[in-house]
Order: structure tokens, then sequence, then C-alpha cells
């Protein structure tokens, strides 16, 4: 059990630090408030995003369960979205369809088509 939360530990801190590379410097664990509030916090929590990002730091990836618990436990102010990460390799991204058309919708899909060819030529 304390190799779990251990890993558990260190896969959230691994999904916090690019948040607050990438500029959300309020990124932080919410273990602390799970302990107090039972599973009611999301694994990361970032005020400057509206995201309920639930951590899974596993090998065997099971997404529709994964996504249920995120959607269950998410608030109504937040999108859940899922993050997974299985050894040496990188982290993805599990969100409903309808939520990343919701996103696309109120984001900048210019600036947006722009910053994917300015990273593709880096």
């Amino acid at each position: 059990m304390v190799q779990q939360r251990a890993k558990g530990k260190r896969g959230e801190l691994e999904l916090r630090n690019p948040l607050r590379k990438h500029g959300y410097e309020t990124a932080k664990r919410t273990a602390m408030l799970q302990t107090t509030t039972g599973s009611e916090a999301a694994d990361v929590s970032c005020d400057q995003l509206p995201i309920w990002w639930e951590c899974k730091r596993t090998e065997k990836c099971q997404p529709r369960a994964f996504l249920a618990q995120a959607c269950r436990d998410c608030d109504k102010e937040s999108l859940p979205v899922v993050c997974h990460k299985a050894n040496h390799q990188p982290w993805t991204a599990i969100l409903l369809a309808e939520d990343l058309l919701f996103i696309l919708k109120h984001c900048d899909v210019t600036a947006l088509s722009e910053a994917i060819r300015s990273r593709e030529a880096e």
C-alpha cells in the first residue's frame, strides 16, 4: 500500500510539474484535501484552468473506468480530464469528445494552428 501511495504521489508530481512549466503556477497536488474530504478533490488542481485532473500512473489503462470516475467526481465548474502514464511512455489525456469540441469552440483556433506550426518548426 505504501508503494502505491508513493507511486501515486510521483505521478501527481509528474503531472503538476509540466503544468507549472507551461505557466500554470497554481497547479498543486491535492492529496491532503482528498484525505480530509474523501474523493471529492481532483488529484491535481489548478485555479487557472477549469479542469478536473484525474491522475493515473499505471501500466494497465482502463480509459472508460478512469473517465467514469473523473466524470462522477468532477465538480460542476470543471471538465473531467484523465491523465494516464505507463512506464517509459508519455502522458496521455483522456476526455469526452463532447468536452474536446467544447474546448475547441471556446479557444482561438487560429492561434492554436499557428502554435502547432511553430512547434513543428522547433
